[in-house]
């Protein structure tokens, strides 16, 4: 049985790295939400964003190993996304500054909607619900670029604000196929 885990670790690793990557440029586009006010801090940074995106990467990796063994979806798995919003509460003073400003509140709504739409694309469920969870999960893209700005130095009809929305589509589409991993059917061999 271990013999046969340690088949997962290259699927593991190679999520991780994926996870780190995205990690990454979800912190990047922070940087640019956020301006002059963003912070770059040990606790903040590596704790809550960039070890946690590794963290989730290599969940859906080894998820992605199951798959292909031939076992059926996990629960932890397909719950494992959520450690990108859990990780960051126990930053030290991330919960207060959440209540008192709702900063850092839309990470609860950016992952819970990308597994809705992680689960359009897991090709399981009948196919009513699967359509109604792309719309819903899928949304929120045609909103980041169509909608009002997220803040007021990032409106769309300028190269940054356009950059900014086209940076979040993609890590979101990208989250979304993410989530999709450890939801979808064992391969039958």
């Amino acid at each position: 049985m271990l013999r046969e885990s340690a088949q997962g670790v290259p699927f593991a690793l190679a999520g991780a790295g994926c996870g780190l990557a995205w990690a990454s440029a979800l912190r990047g586009w922070m940087v640019a939400v956020a301006g002059s006010e963003s912070k770059v801090t040990l606790a903040g940074t590596v704790g809550g964003v960039l070890a946690p995106g590794t963290v989730v990467g290599g969940l859906l990796g080894w998820a992605e190993w199951r798959r292909r063994a031939g076992r059926p979806p996990s629960g932890w798995l397909v719950a494992s996304p959520t450690l990108l919003w859990l990780a960051p509460l126990a930053v030290p003073g991330v919960l207060a500054g959440m209540v008192a400003t709702g900063q850092g509140t839309g990470a609860v709504g950016m992952v819970s909607l990308a597994m809705l739409a992680g689960s359009s694309l897991s090709g399981r469920g009948r196919p009513w619900r699967r359509v109604t969870a792309g719309v819903l999960g899928f949304a929120v893209v045609p909103a980041m670029v169509l909608g009002p700005p997220i803040a007021p130095h990032l409106d769309t009809s300028t190269t940054a604000g356009a950059l900014a929305a086209v940076s979040f589509s993609a890590l979101y589409v990208a989250l979304a196929a993410g989530c999709a991993i450890p939801m979808r059917s064992a391969v039958v061999t």
